[in-house]
């Protein structure tokens, strides 16, 4: 009797024109791709090239990605591993991976879970992050909004911001205008260095010594609350 195959993680490197690219991760071992031609590089890992069409990849959990396209739809479900995506235009969902390195000029971004550090650079558009550790997110117009973090920097020239801390972290937000907006959990008191040229600052937590939050601003209300 045969010995069913291992799923072993699989490195991948997609790149397609224009269109939609779906990556799906489940528990099969192998790399299976549609709408693109599928080759194996020196290096072991396995490239997917696409044109302006649809393209659906299945690998096994785990796998890294790495994917580049003009534009079009992206979308990244299951658990994978380090994940990283450039792209001119278009949208960018990103269900669960081990980190995530991300860099768009216009579109939205919605990141799910990314279990270590999260990296975002988007000119334009909505940023929204579920849960994730540290994380660096650089944007230029659109809103930004992180539900649970491990700390790290934000920035921004316009839009409203949103960062959660799940933990004692220091957190570093800096923006030209726009409502900032900081939500601190339960028993973490932090050292808080708020300002802004023109707006409220309102403080809802007791400070102390656990973590540093700096926040500055031109313009634009800065409020410090618990979870």
């Amino acid at each position: 009797m045969q010995a069913p195959e291992t799923a072993v993680p699989a490195r991948l490197t997609i790149t397609g024109r224009s269109g939609s690219i779906v990556v799906r991760a489940g528990s099969g071992a192998g790399v299976e791709a549609h709408g693109a031609k599928v080759s194996l590089d020196p290096d072991g890992s396995t490239r997917i090239d696409g044109g302006s069409g649809k393209i659906e990849v299945t690998c096994p959990a785990g796998s890294d990605v790495i994917l580049g396209t003009s534009s079009g739809r992206v979308s990244l479900e299951g658990p994978l591993g380090d994940v990283r995506v450039t792209g001119s235009s278009g949208s960018v969902h990103i269900a669960d991976a081990r980190s995530v390195d991300l860099r768009v000029r216009s579109g939205s971004v919605e990141i799910e879970k990314c279990q270590g550090s999260c990296r975002v650079i988007a000119v334009s558009g909505r940023i929204e992050i579920g849960d994730a550790g540290e994380i660096d997110v650089s944007g230029v117009s659109g809103t930004i909004g992180v539900k649970s973090s491990a700390g790290g920097h934000v920035r921004s020239t316009s839009g409203r911001i949103s960062v959660g801390l799940d933990r004692a972290a220091d957190l570093d937000v800096r923006a030209v205008s726009g409502k900032i907006e900081i939500d601190v959990p339960p028993g973490v008191a932090p050292e808080m260095r708020l300002h802004t040229m023109s707006g409220k600052v309102r403080k809802d937590v007791d400070k102390g010594s656990d973590c540093a939050i700096t926040v500055k601003t031109v313009s634009g209300s800065i409020t410090v609350r618990r979870t």
